[in-house]
């Protein structure tokens, strides 16, 4: 991942454009973390694992709720 200011994305941001197809870019703005930028593949997988982690916790918490009442009895 490479980091450009909030000046030089501005000013190169054509060449940023073509650099976040191969790697994300991190902008930043008075010395602090701004923004991130992801091609949009990048952006899919990222919310496809976002989803899959979502319905991992759902699933896990289901099942302790069926259980919660039959453990013990």
């Amino acid at each position: 991942m490479i980091t450009v200011t909030e000046e030089e994305a501005r000013t190169h941001f054509e060449e940023l454009l073509d650099t976040v197809q191969r790697e994300s870019v991190t902008i930043t703005r008075q010395g602090r973390d701004a923004a991130v930028l992801v091609s949009p593949l990048e952006m899919q997988d990222l919310l496809g694992a976002s989803f899959k982690q979502i319905s991992v916790v759902e699933a896990f918490e289901n099942y302790f709720a069926k259980s919660d009442g039959a453990i013990g009895k």
